[in-house]
């Protein structure tokens, strides 16, 4: 009998938690809801903390007519997605990035399978609409990501969610995973401990790759990677990339000591804000509760703590902080113990009454929030108040909360955002964050550089330094060459200057120091919109830094590119599954016509340098120029050019047009090969 997707236990998943694509009929008479996923292949690169994914997925459609389909991908929530691609024929296709609306799941708002799908997926999910997939065909949809991994106490962890075996009942025909690692630090120690029997294919001091293969595998376990690395008092990590003629992007990873003990470290001022609304019964309250009390086990005598709770009133325990003492614990374990849900959740009250109670407070102070809602709160006002430099970390528990809101507020103030699963082990995964603000070792931190310029920098706040943990700055500049940045601020013996020499310039053959960035510049955007309200000016900055940047915002979504002819769906890729052996073959790639076009953004003209392959040396070749509405305002025309490599310079000044932005799209015999967006200024 034909085994289907079965959602009946989907309400009992958490909703923070996610696993592979998924791709819905539309067809109201498909036999059934989804299509079935047939493989899985993740590719994982990861340079020091930032990891790129690739997912791809294998969907047939079973039945004997042509269907419809909507993709749909549960983004984590630290995550942007960077590219989307879809199989047409023996082709691999981008998807094309508009101002439109994201497609929807079929019956949204009737359909309680769909309903609960929706919700599931959370609210970065990523979905596109599929037309025309043949009967008993194949079509593949290869998904790209950017995001940070978890780190503490030397522990870099990897989570690919993929526990799906509430509404998958069969296997996938296979399952396969790369993860190649490059580290600055010494890289001291690793595992894959959801996948036993991963092949080890490289292991050196900073770099390592391991495979894992297997045929005949039920999606039932989170995929969990972690490697362990050694680091002294402050390193960092420095990533830069630069095209010619354009700005470039750099990354910073900053690298504190590992040291169980920490003999350096200041006294601490800590306030835990717990917020108790009647949304925190139950297990998400009683974890937080048990994780404030072991933190509190963790303080020393030189250190003051206090406990506040926030519904829609504040409390404390005490009226200021108080010493880390075992009479102080013991009683306010006692009185935590006792906090039962109430209605309402006023975040901003709970933190000014928190800022308030550490105004006088000279050594660095904390705030540890933990809530899973969507509270009240005004980041800048925050920062107006927040006169010490108070670190606000925020415990995010779940999926619906105000990601961007939260993230604004911490950014603003000295500290960060981490999300829990409802699935994980709650009080484990609070206690490594408390773990990772215990030893401040360096506050008041500067950051500038000599011999180079650089400009969009984010965080905007750097939040002291703190041992066991890490921290990240990105941003862009327009002078390559050798610099020199500094590090400085006050340890608990006096003022500390960490200089570094690094070389702005392309330093790797990846751009993901300008995706990182790109995530976090449109982060920012959607955060002030969602924080101040929209105007048509923040608006159509974000689409273009969206469109720029090729990475989805709130008002873009990605298409099927329907200049494309359509062919016969087929395994374009693995016509032959992968044999079982330690030598695993990287993602196939397809040999095709390329073009390269700069400067971007571009004054009065722009070169294409373009590559025609023999077999479309006789065929019609455009550069066809739209503007943001999907007007075509020109054609280039490269119908002469046969096989080999052209550089051609084109004037702006011939589109007579006042539009900023275009869109121009590659095409070869009515197929668009590539699509690059230029901001003309």
């Amino acid at each position: 009998m034909k085994t289907y997707y079965i959602l009946v236990a989907l309400f009992v998943i958490s909703l923070n938690s996610f696993a592979d694509g998924v791709l819905t009929s539309q067809n109201e008479n498909y036999p059934g809801l989804f299509l079935k996923n047939k493989s899985t292949e993740i590719k994982v690169t990861i340079n020091g903390l930032i990891a790129e994914t690739v997912v791809r997925q294998e969907f047939e459609n079973e039945w004997n007519q042509s269907v419809d389909g909507t993709y749909s991908f549960p983004v984590p929530l630290n995550s942007r997605v960077t590219s989307l691609l879809y199989s047409k024929g023996d082709s691999l296709v981008n998807a094309i990035l508009d101002v439109v609306p994201q497609s929807t799941n079929p019956g949204t708002g009737t359909n309680e399978i769909i309903a609960k799908l929706n919700e599931y997926m959370g609210q970065n999910a990523v979905r596109l609409k599929l037309t025309s997939i043949l009967p008993n065909k194949l079509k593949w949809v290869e998904l790209h990501y950017i995001s940070v991994l978890k780190h503490a106490n030397g522990t870099c962890s990897y989570k690919f969610p993929f526990d799906t075996k509430s509404f998958l009942t069969y296997p996938l025909d296979y399952l396969k995973i790369d993860i190649n690692v490059h580290s600055d630090r010494l890289i001291t120690g690793y595992d894959m401990p959801s996948n036993a029997g991963f092949y080890t294919l490289t292991s050196t001091s900073n770099d390592l790759k391991i495979a894992y293969l297997k045929q005949q595998v039920y999606p039932a376990t989170d995929i969990l990677f972690n490697y362990t690395i050694q680091n002294n008092f402050l390193n960092i990590d420095f990533y830069t990339t630069k095209e010619d003629n354009k700005d470039g992007y750099f990354t910073l990873i900053g690298r504190p000591q590992i040291s169980t003990i920490i003999t350096n470290s200041f006294p601490v001022n800590t306030i835990f804000l717990l917020g108790n609304s009647t949304s925190m019964t139950g297990n998400k309250l009683n974890q937080s509760k048990q994780s404030i009390a072991e933190a509190l086990d963790k303080l020393s005598l030189k250190d003051t703590f206090n406990i506040v709770i926030f519904n829609s009133y504040v409390s404390s325990w005490q009226i200021q902080p108080v010493v880390a003492s075992p009479t102080n614990i013991s009683s306010a374990k006692n009185w935590l113990s006792a906090v039962t849900p109430q209605g309402g959740s006023d975040l901003n009250s709970g933190l000014i009454t928190s800022i308030n109670q550490l105004k006088l407070k000279t050594n660095p102070s904390s705030i540890l929030v933990f809530t899973d809602g969507i509270s009240s709160v005004s980041p800048a006002n925050i920062e107006t108040l927040n006169k010490q430099k108070t670190g606000i970390f925020v415990i995010a528990i779940g999926n619906k909360i105000d990601r961007l809101k939260l993230e604004k507020l911490s950014s603003l103030n000295y500290g960060f955002v981490s999300y829990i699963n409802e699935s994980d082990n709650l009080a484990v995964e609070m206690s490594s964050i408390f773990d990772k603000i215990r030893f401040p070792i360096l506050k008041n931190i500067n950051v500038t550089s000599l011999n180079s310029d650089q400009f969009s920098i984010y965080p905007s706040k750097f939040p002291a330094i703190y041992a066991n943990s890490d921290f990240i700055i990105t941003g862009r500049y327009k002078t390559p060459g050798l610099a020199t940045i500094n590090i400085d601020g006050f340890e608990i013996g006096g003022y500390k200057l960490f200089p570094y020499q690094v070389n702005f310039s392309n330093t790797l053959n990846s751009d993901f120091p300008r995706k990182f960035w790109a995530k976090y510049a449109i982060d920012d955007k959607e955060a002030d919109i969602l924080i101040n309200g929209d105007t048509p000016s923040t608006v159509q900055a974000l689409i273009n830094l969206s469109l720029y940047e090729k990475m989805r915002c709130r008002y873009t979504a990605y298409v099927e590119d329907t200049t494309f002819n359509h062919h016969v769906d087929s395994i374009f890729v693995m016509v032959n599954k992968p044999a079982t052996s330690s030598g695993l073959d990287e993602f196939s790639s397809l040999s095709k016509s390329e073009i390269k076009i700069y400067p971007n953004p571009a004054t009065a003209e722009i070169n294409l340098l373009f590559t025609i392959n023999e077999k479309d040396a006789l065929a019609e070749k455009h550069v066809n120029i739209y503007d943001l509405t999907g007007n075509l305002i020109y054609t280039i025309d490269l119908s002469k050019f046969s096989a080999g490599t052209y550089h051609q310079t084109f004037n702006l000044s011939r589109l007579q047009t006042s539009t900023q932005m275009l869109i121009l799209r590659f095409e070869i015999r009515g197929k668009t090969i590539s699509t690059v967006n230029v901001l003309k200024i």
